[in-house]
C-alpha cells in the first residue's frame, strides 16, 4: 500500500537541493508537506507527491526544535507528524516499510543516526508535550524528546527501513557553523543534563488537546 503521510516536516538551513532529492526517493504521497527554509533562499522546491505545500522562509535560522514545534502547532489536528532531515535518501520500499510501524501512539525512529527520519504520533505529543526551543540551534532536541517518551511510557520503535542520512550536511557546509557548534553544543549538552534531573511531567510546555478544543476552525 502506498504510504499516505498526514503531515512532513522537513526544516532545511543550507544545501536546499537535497530537499528535492530527499523527496525524489519518497515513496508515497504527503497531505500537508511543510518546508521550513532557515536559510531564506531563493530555493523552490519541486514535488508533485504533496496535496497541499507549505513553503515558510525565515529570517532567521529558527532552529531544529523550534523548526519542528511551527509545524506541529500549524496542523494540530493531524493522527501524528513524520519529520525528515534534508539529507535523507529513501532505499526502495522504505518509505512503505518506515510508514507500516506508525500509529497515534508512538514514536517511530529511522535512518542512522536516529532521529533523521521520524514518526511521532500525536497521542505522543498531546502526553510529552512539544520539544524544548532551549536546544539551539541544534543537538539534544531530539534526545530530550526520547527520555521524557521513554519516562511516560511511550513506545518507541526502531525501524529497519532503508533510510539512508548524509550525517551533518548542514555543518560541512560551513566552516563558520562548525565553529559556533563547538560552543552551542557544551551550552545544549548543559542543558540536557540540567533537565535530566526534573520529572517528565514538569517538561510539558504545550497542551496539544487544548489546542484541538480552543480552535476557530
Amino acid at each position: 500500500m502506498v504510504p499516505f503521510v498526514p503531515v512532513l516536516i522537513c526544516p532545511v538551513l543550507t544545501e536546499h537541493w537535497r530537499v528535492d532529492a530527499m523527496l525524489m526517493s519518497f515513496e508515497g504521497k504527503i497531505n500537508r508537506l511543510i518546508l521550513i527554509d532557515n536559510g531564506n533562499s531563493e530555493w523552490s522546491p519541486r514535488t508533485t507527491k504533496a496535496v497541499d505545500m507549505f513553503v515558510w522562509k525565515m529570517p532567521q535560522n529558527l532552529g531544529v526544535a523550534a523548526s519542528w514545534n511551527l509545524g506541529i502547532k500549524a496542523t494540530p489536528f493531524a493522527s501524528g507528524w513524520m519529520i525528515v532531515n534534508h539529507d535523507v535518501q529513501f532505499g526502495e520500499g522504505a518509505t512503505e516499510r518506515f510508514w507500516a510501524d506508525c500509529r497515534p501512539d508512538n514514536i517511530v525512529l529511522g535512518g542512522k543516526p536516529n532521529w533523521s527520519c521520524v514518526w511521532i504520533g500525536s497521542e505522543v505529543v498531546a502526553k510529552v508535550g512539544l520539544f524544548h526551543e532551549g536546544f539551539h540551534p541544534a543537538y539534544f532536541e531530539d534526545t530530550d524528546y526520547e527520555v521524557r517518551a521513554q519516562r511516560a511510557g511511550v513506545e518507541i520503535i526502531s525501524s529497519t527501513a532503508a533510510i539512508n542520512h548524509r550525517n551533518s550536511s548542514t555543518l560541512a557546509s560551513s566552516e563558520q557553523f562548525q565553529q559556533l557548534n563547538q560552543r552551542t553544543f557544551q551550552a545544549n549538552m548543559e542543558l540536557f543534563n540540567e533537565r535530566l534531573n526534573k520529572p517528565w511531567e514538569e517538561l510539558v510546555e504545550w497542551d496539544l488537546q487544548r489546542r484541538r478544543d480552543l480552535s476557530w476552525g
